[in-house]
């Protein structure tokens, strides 16, 4: 209440002052932040001879002249370089609107910002960068129609971070590989040693500049030989520990291992990257213009990973989107993408679609454009902007908690039930379970594993059985002294960018 009073007198007094002196200062216009779920903060820079700001605001109903409102207070000192007024317990939603009044003490004299309205159309943190909507105080002259707002605006299903996108179609993401290294603000780069469910070949590593680069807008994963890069013999006779900044679970075999008999280090390294902790979304479209890798045995990662794993921690149980994999076979190259509810061999590629008009298209070994479109009502894949692979879930009968093994595929695969192993718990979600919660991208390349290459025929012979214990040490021992296929496994990516929808 006192705040309120002397804000008011000071205006009362200095307002004939004011107005002689309005050439010679104009207050700045304020940026206002909402934030989600509640919470909002209106500032100015700080300038030298400001001695006061204040806020009064009203939510939802305009101001009456000079009324203190319902969000009003003196702010005597600035902080960081800025004049701030915040409320961290106001609840502002989408399509709110905040009417209020600044007023400014500069060199001893009173300044007043009337008429401000400020429309919330976006949370300051779901966004890359932290919102900064300017208004000028001034009402407009002309109000955007609710019918023409609705048009520009259509409604979006999608949630960044935890809080929802008011339009549809916004970018709400973009990677465009500028620079020489990833933006760690967007980025984590993986520093570990794969293991369950698919036992990778390789090692993940954060710091081998020639396995990752970033060149002319262009990233590049090449993978090397592990020995080539610690040391001829390494694979069999030195042990590594990728210390604290391993990004697998520390003290197990994610972040050290010492080779022993049949126990060697993983022959390759690679890379692979994720958003985990810094962009996460729920329903949106993927899409990604990239060159696939042309050796046998190596599979690019482009996927979409579940944030909290709510219905089971291993065996992608929490479910995994893929946006697009290859698989070459020699003369060869297959396009998959899809859904990954389980990596039993049964249900691995259940929902994986295999486009085969691809194969010409990839052959040519140029860049093309891969999508994924996720709603609330289908989730689809393309080339090139052609789909090739839908899913729909129309009913409770058709979710996936509900599907089940023909009988003689669970014979086969000696399986008990016929359904998810964790159907218990994607019964507490939706019909969409897994697909109901918030993913983060994952980008890297694999090689060889125990899930991604089929025990079937191939052009040349596959020199591992999947889940053999030796499996590992028979790739190493079949390749380690041919580097030729590793020529054709670059895998290069032009941009990555998340419409919301």
């Amino acid at each position: 209440m006192i705040t309120i009073i002397y804000s008011a007198l000071v205006i009362l007094l200095c307002d004939v002052s004011s107005s002689a002196m309005a050439l010679d200062y104009k207050i700045p216009p304020a940026t206002i932040e909402v934030y989600y779920p509640k919470g909002f903060q209106v500032s100015i820079p700080h300038e030298e001879g400001i001695t006061l700001f204040a806020f009064h605001g009203k939510l939802n109903e305009e101001m009456n002249n000079l009324e203190a409102g319902t969000f009003s207070k003196d702010i005597l000192k600035p902080k960081n370089g800025r004049w701030i007024f915040s409320d961290d317990s106001a609840h502002l939603e989408l399509g709110d609107t905040l009417y209020y009044w600044t007023y400014v003490e500069f060199k001893g004299l009173g300044y007043r910002e009337d008429d401000g309205v400020y429309v919330v159309k976006e949370y300051a943190n779901t966004s890359m960068t932290p919102t900064t909507s300017v208004t000028t105080g001034n009402r407009p002259t002309t109000v955007q129609s609710s019918t023409e707002a609705s048009a520009s605006c259509p409604k979006s299903a999608t949630f960044v971070n935890g809080a929802p996108r008011r339009c549809a179609g916004q970018l709400i993401f973009v990677e465009k590989f500028e620079g020489h290294h990833l933006d760690a603000n967007k980025w984590t780069v993986e520093r570990r040693i794969p293991h369950a469910p698919n036992y990778e070949f390789n090692v993940y590593l954060d710091d081998v500049e020639d396995v990752l680069q970033l060149r002319n807008g262009i990233l590049r994963i090449k993978p090397k030989l592990t020995d080539e890069h610690f040391g001829h013999g390494a694979t069999r006779k030195t042990p590594l520990s990728l210390g604290t900044t391993c990004t697998g679970k520390l003290d197990s075999d994610e972040c050290s291992i010492i080779p022993r008999g049949v126990k060697i280090l993983p022959p390759y390294i690679s890379a692979q990257f994720t958003t985990k902790n810094k962009f996460k979304f729920k329903y949106g479209r993927v899409e990604v213009r990239a060159k696939m890798p042309q050796a046998m045995w190596v599979f690019p990662q482009l996927w979409l990973e579940p944030n909290e794993r709510k219905y089971g921690d291993d065996y992608y149980n929490s479910g995994q989107m893929r946006i697009a994999q290859t698989r070459n076979d020699g003369a060869k190259t297959d396009l998959l993408a899809g859904l990954v509810l389980n990596s039993h061999p049964a249900w691995h590629s259940f929902k994986l679609c295999l486009n085969n008009q691809s194969q010409e298209k990839l052959a040519d070994k140029q860049f093309h454009t891969y999508e994924i479109l996720w709603t609330p009502d289908v989730i689809t894949f393309s080339l090139d902007s052609k789909e090739y692979c839908r899913y729909e879930v129309r009913s409770d009968e058709e979710s996936f908690q509900n599907l089940k093994l023909d009988d003689k595929v669970r014979a086969w695969h000696h399986l008990r039930s016929g359904y998810l192993p964790n159907r218990h718990l994607l019964q507490s979600g939706t019909k969409w379970a897994p697909f109901d919660q918030e993913f983060y991208l994952l980008v890297g390349e694999g090689i060889g594993g125990f899930s991604d290459f089929h025990e079937g025929k191939w052009s040349k012979e596959k020199p591992w059985h999947n889940t053999d214990p030796k499996a590992m040490l028979k790739f190493y021992n079949h390749y380690r002294s041919d580097t030729t296929w590793l020529q054709h496994a670059d895998f290069q990516i032009d941009y990555i960018k998340v419409y919301s929808v």
